[in-house]
């Protein structure tokens, strides 16, 4: 008996979704050796750990973000400028890659799956409500990878998803190196 499209698109959505959390279970069951791998990682490989780590934190939904290799950089004594490109950098092209996995994959694959008049709707309200989504996911602790995945899915225009989604993200991550830096003044 073959599956509809339909149906085949719906399992694999499920399967998706499924190895999604199953990830992101284990990352944070594991947090403190992730952690402390990232700890020693960033210390041997520096700037170039910092880059790494950040587009596989923000590939990956998982509990640590790019504040995690920010702070024990700049805490090393790296140069907070250098830092800040290098987690900006590995960050944006993760989030990119996501968005356009969204875009490219995931979005035929869950317009198929989902009935005619639901398309619609959920398309309307993602059009309505999407962008301030994206926004709250890039400045909070709302997980961001699956925002870049629905940014795409949805179809949002790639300038929306850079001025709602990328800049905030870019913020926050400047913000996160100047609070750090500070500390490592005062403290240090």
């Amino acid at each position: 008996m073959k599956l509809s499209k339909k149906k085949r698109n719906r399992i694999f959505l499920l399967a998706f979704l499924v190895v999604v959390v199953v990830i992101a279970l284990i990352f944070t069951l594991n947090y403190t050796n992730l952690r402390n791998f990232t700890f020693t990682y960033v210390q041997q490989y520096g700037l170039t750990g910092i880059l790494i780590l950040a587009f596989a934190l923000e590939m990956l939904w998982q509990p640590i973000g790019p504040e995690v290799p920010i702070s024990i950089g700049i805490l090393f004594g790296l140069n907070p400028v250098p830092v800040f490109i290098f987690t900006l950098l590995g960050s944006s092209v993760a989030s990119l890659f996501n968005y356009y996995v969204g875009k490219g994959y995931l979005s035929k694959k869950l317009m198929v799956s989902l009935e005619t008049g639901d398309r619609s709707k959920y398309r309307d309200l993602f059009k309505k409500y999407g962008k301030w989504g994206v926004f709250l996911a890039a400045i909070g602790p709302v997980p961001w990878v699956p925002f870049c995945w629905l940014a795409g899915s949805f179809k949002m225009k790639f300038k929306r998803f850079a001025f709602y989604g990328l800049i905030p993200r870019a913020i926050r991550i400047l913000i996160v190196v100047i609070l750090v830096g500070y500390l490592r003044v005062v403290l240090f």
